[in-house]
């Protein structure tokens, strides 16, 4: 069996402080419910959008450095999917880091499926932007 993992990378739109955030899973099946958070420094970073991919999303930003999407798609969402993508803004020019978990989620079937959470490190202005730890995926668990 193939794990779902959790992939989590940072584009840089211009001049290194705008930011698309796409989030994504790969060997995704029936993918049909999931609830994204996003912990990031308020001072540092503005969210600006939390767009759909191969899911609807609804987004909840507590402008205190947290981010939570509900993301749904009821026919459920296979394969190498992006899920969402988050556009934000960098206000500072030092090394800042996100963080981005799933609190749930959940197949077409109704088993939920675990994921660890990253965090991306977005280096100082004058750096690349890296990430800093590739989730591993967890077994999934049947209710």
């Amino acid at each position: 069996m193939i794990l779902p993992l959790l992939i989590i990378s940072v584009l840089v739109l211009q001049a290194t402080t705008a930011y698309t955030v796409p989030i994504a899973v790969q060997n995704a099946d029936e993918l049909a419910t999931a609830v994204i958070v996003m912990q990031y420094e308020p001072g540092a970073i503005a969210i600006t959008s939390a767009d759909s991919g191969a899911m609807d999303v609804l987004a909840y930003n507590d402008q205190d450095g947290l981010l939570k999407i509900a993301a749904m798609n009821p026919y459920g969402v296979s394969g190498n999917v992006t899920l969402c993508t988050i556009r934000m803004n960098r206000l500072v020019s030092h090394k800042t880091t996100i963080t981005v978990s799933f609190e749930q989620t959940y197949r077409t079937d109704y088993t939920e499926q675990r994921f660890e959470s990253q965090t991306i490190t977005l280096s100082p202005l004058s750096s690349k932007t890296s990430v800093s730890k590739i989730g591993k995926p967890q077994r999934r668990i049947a209710k």
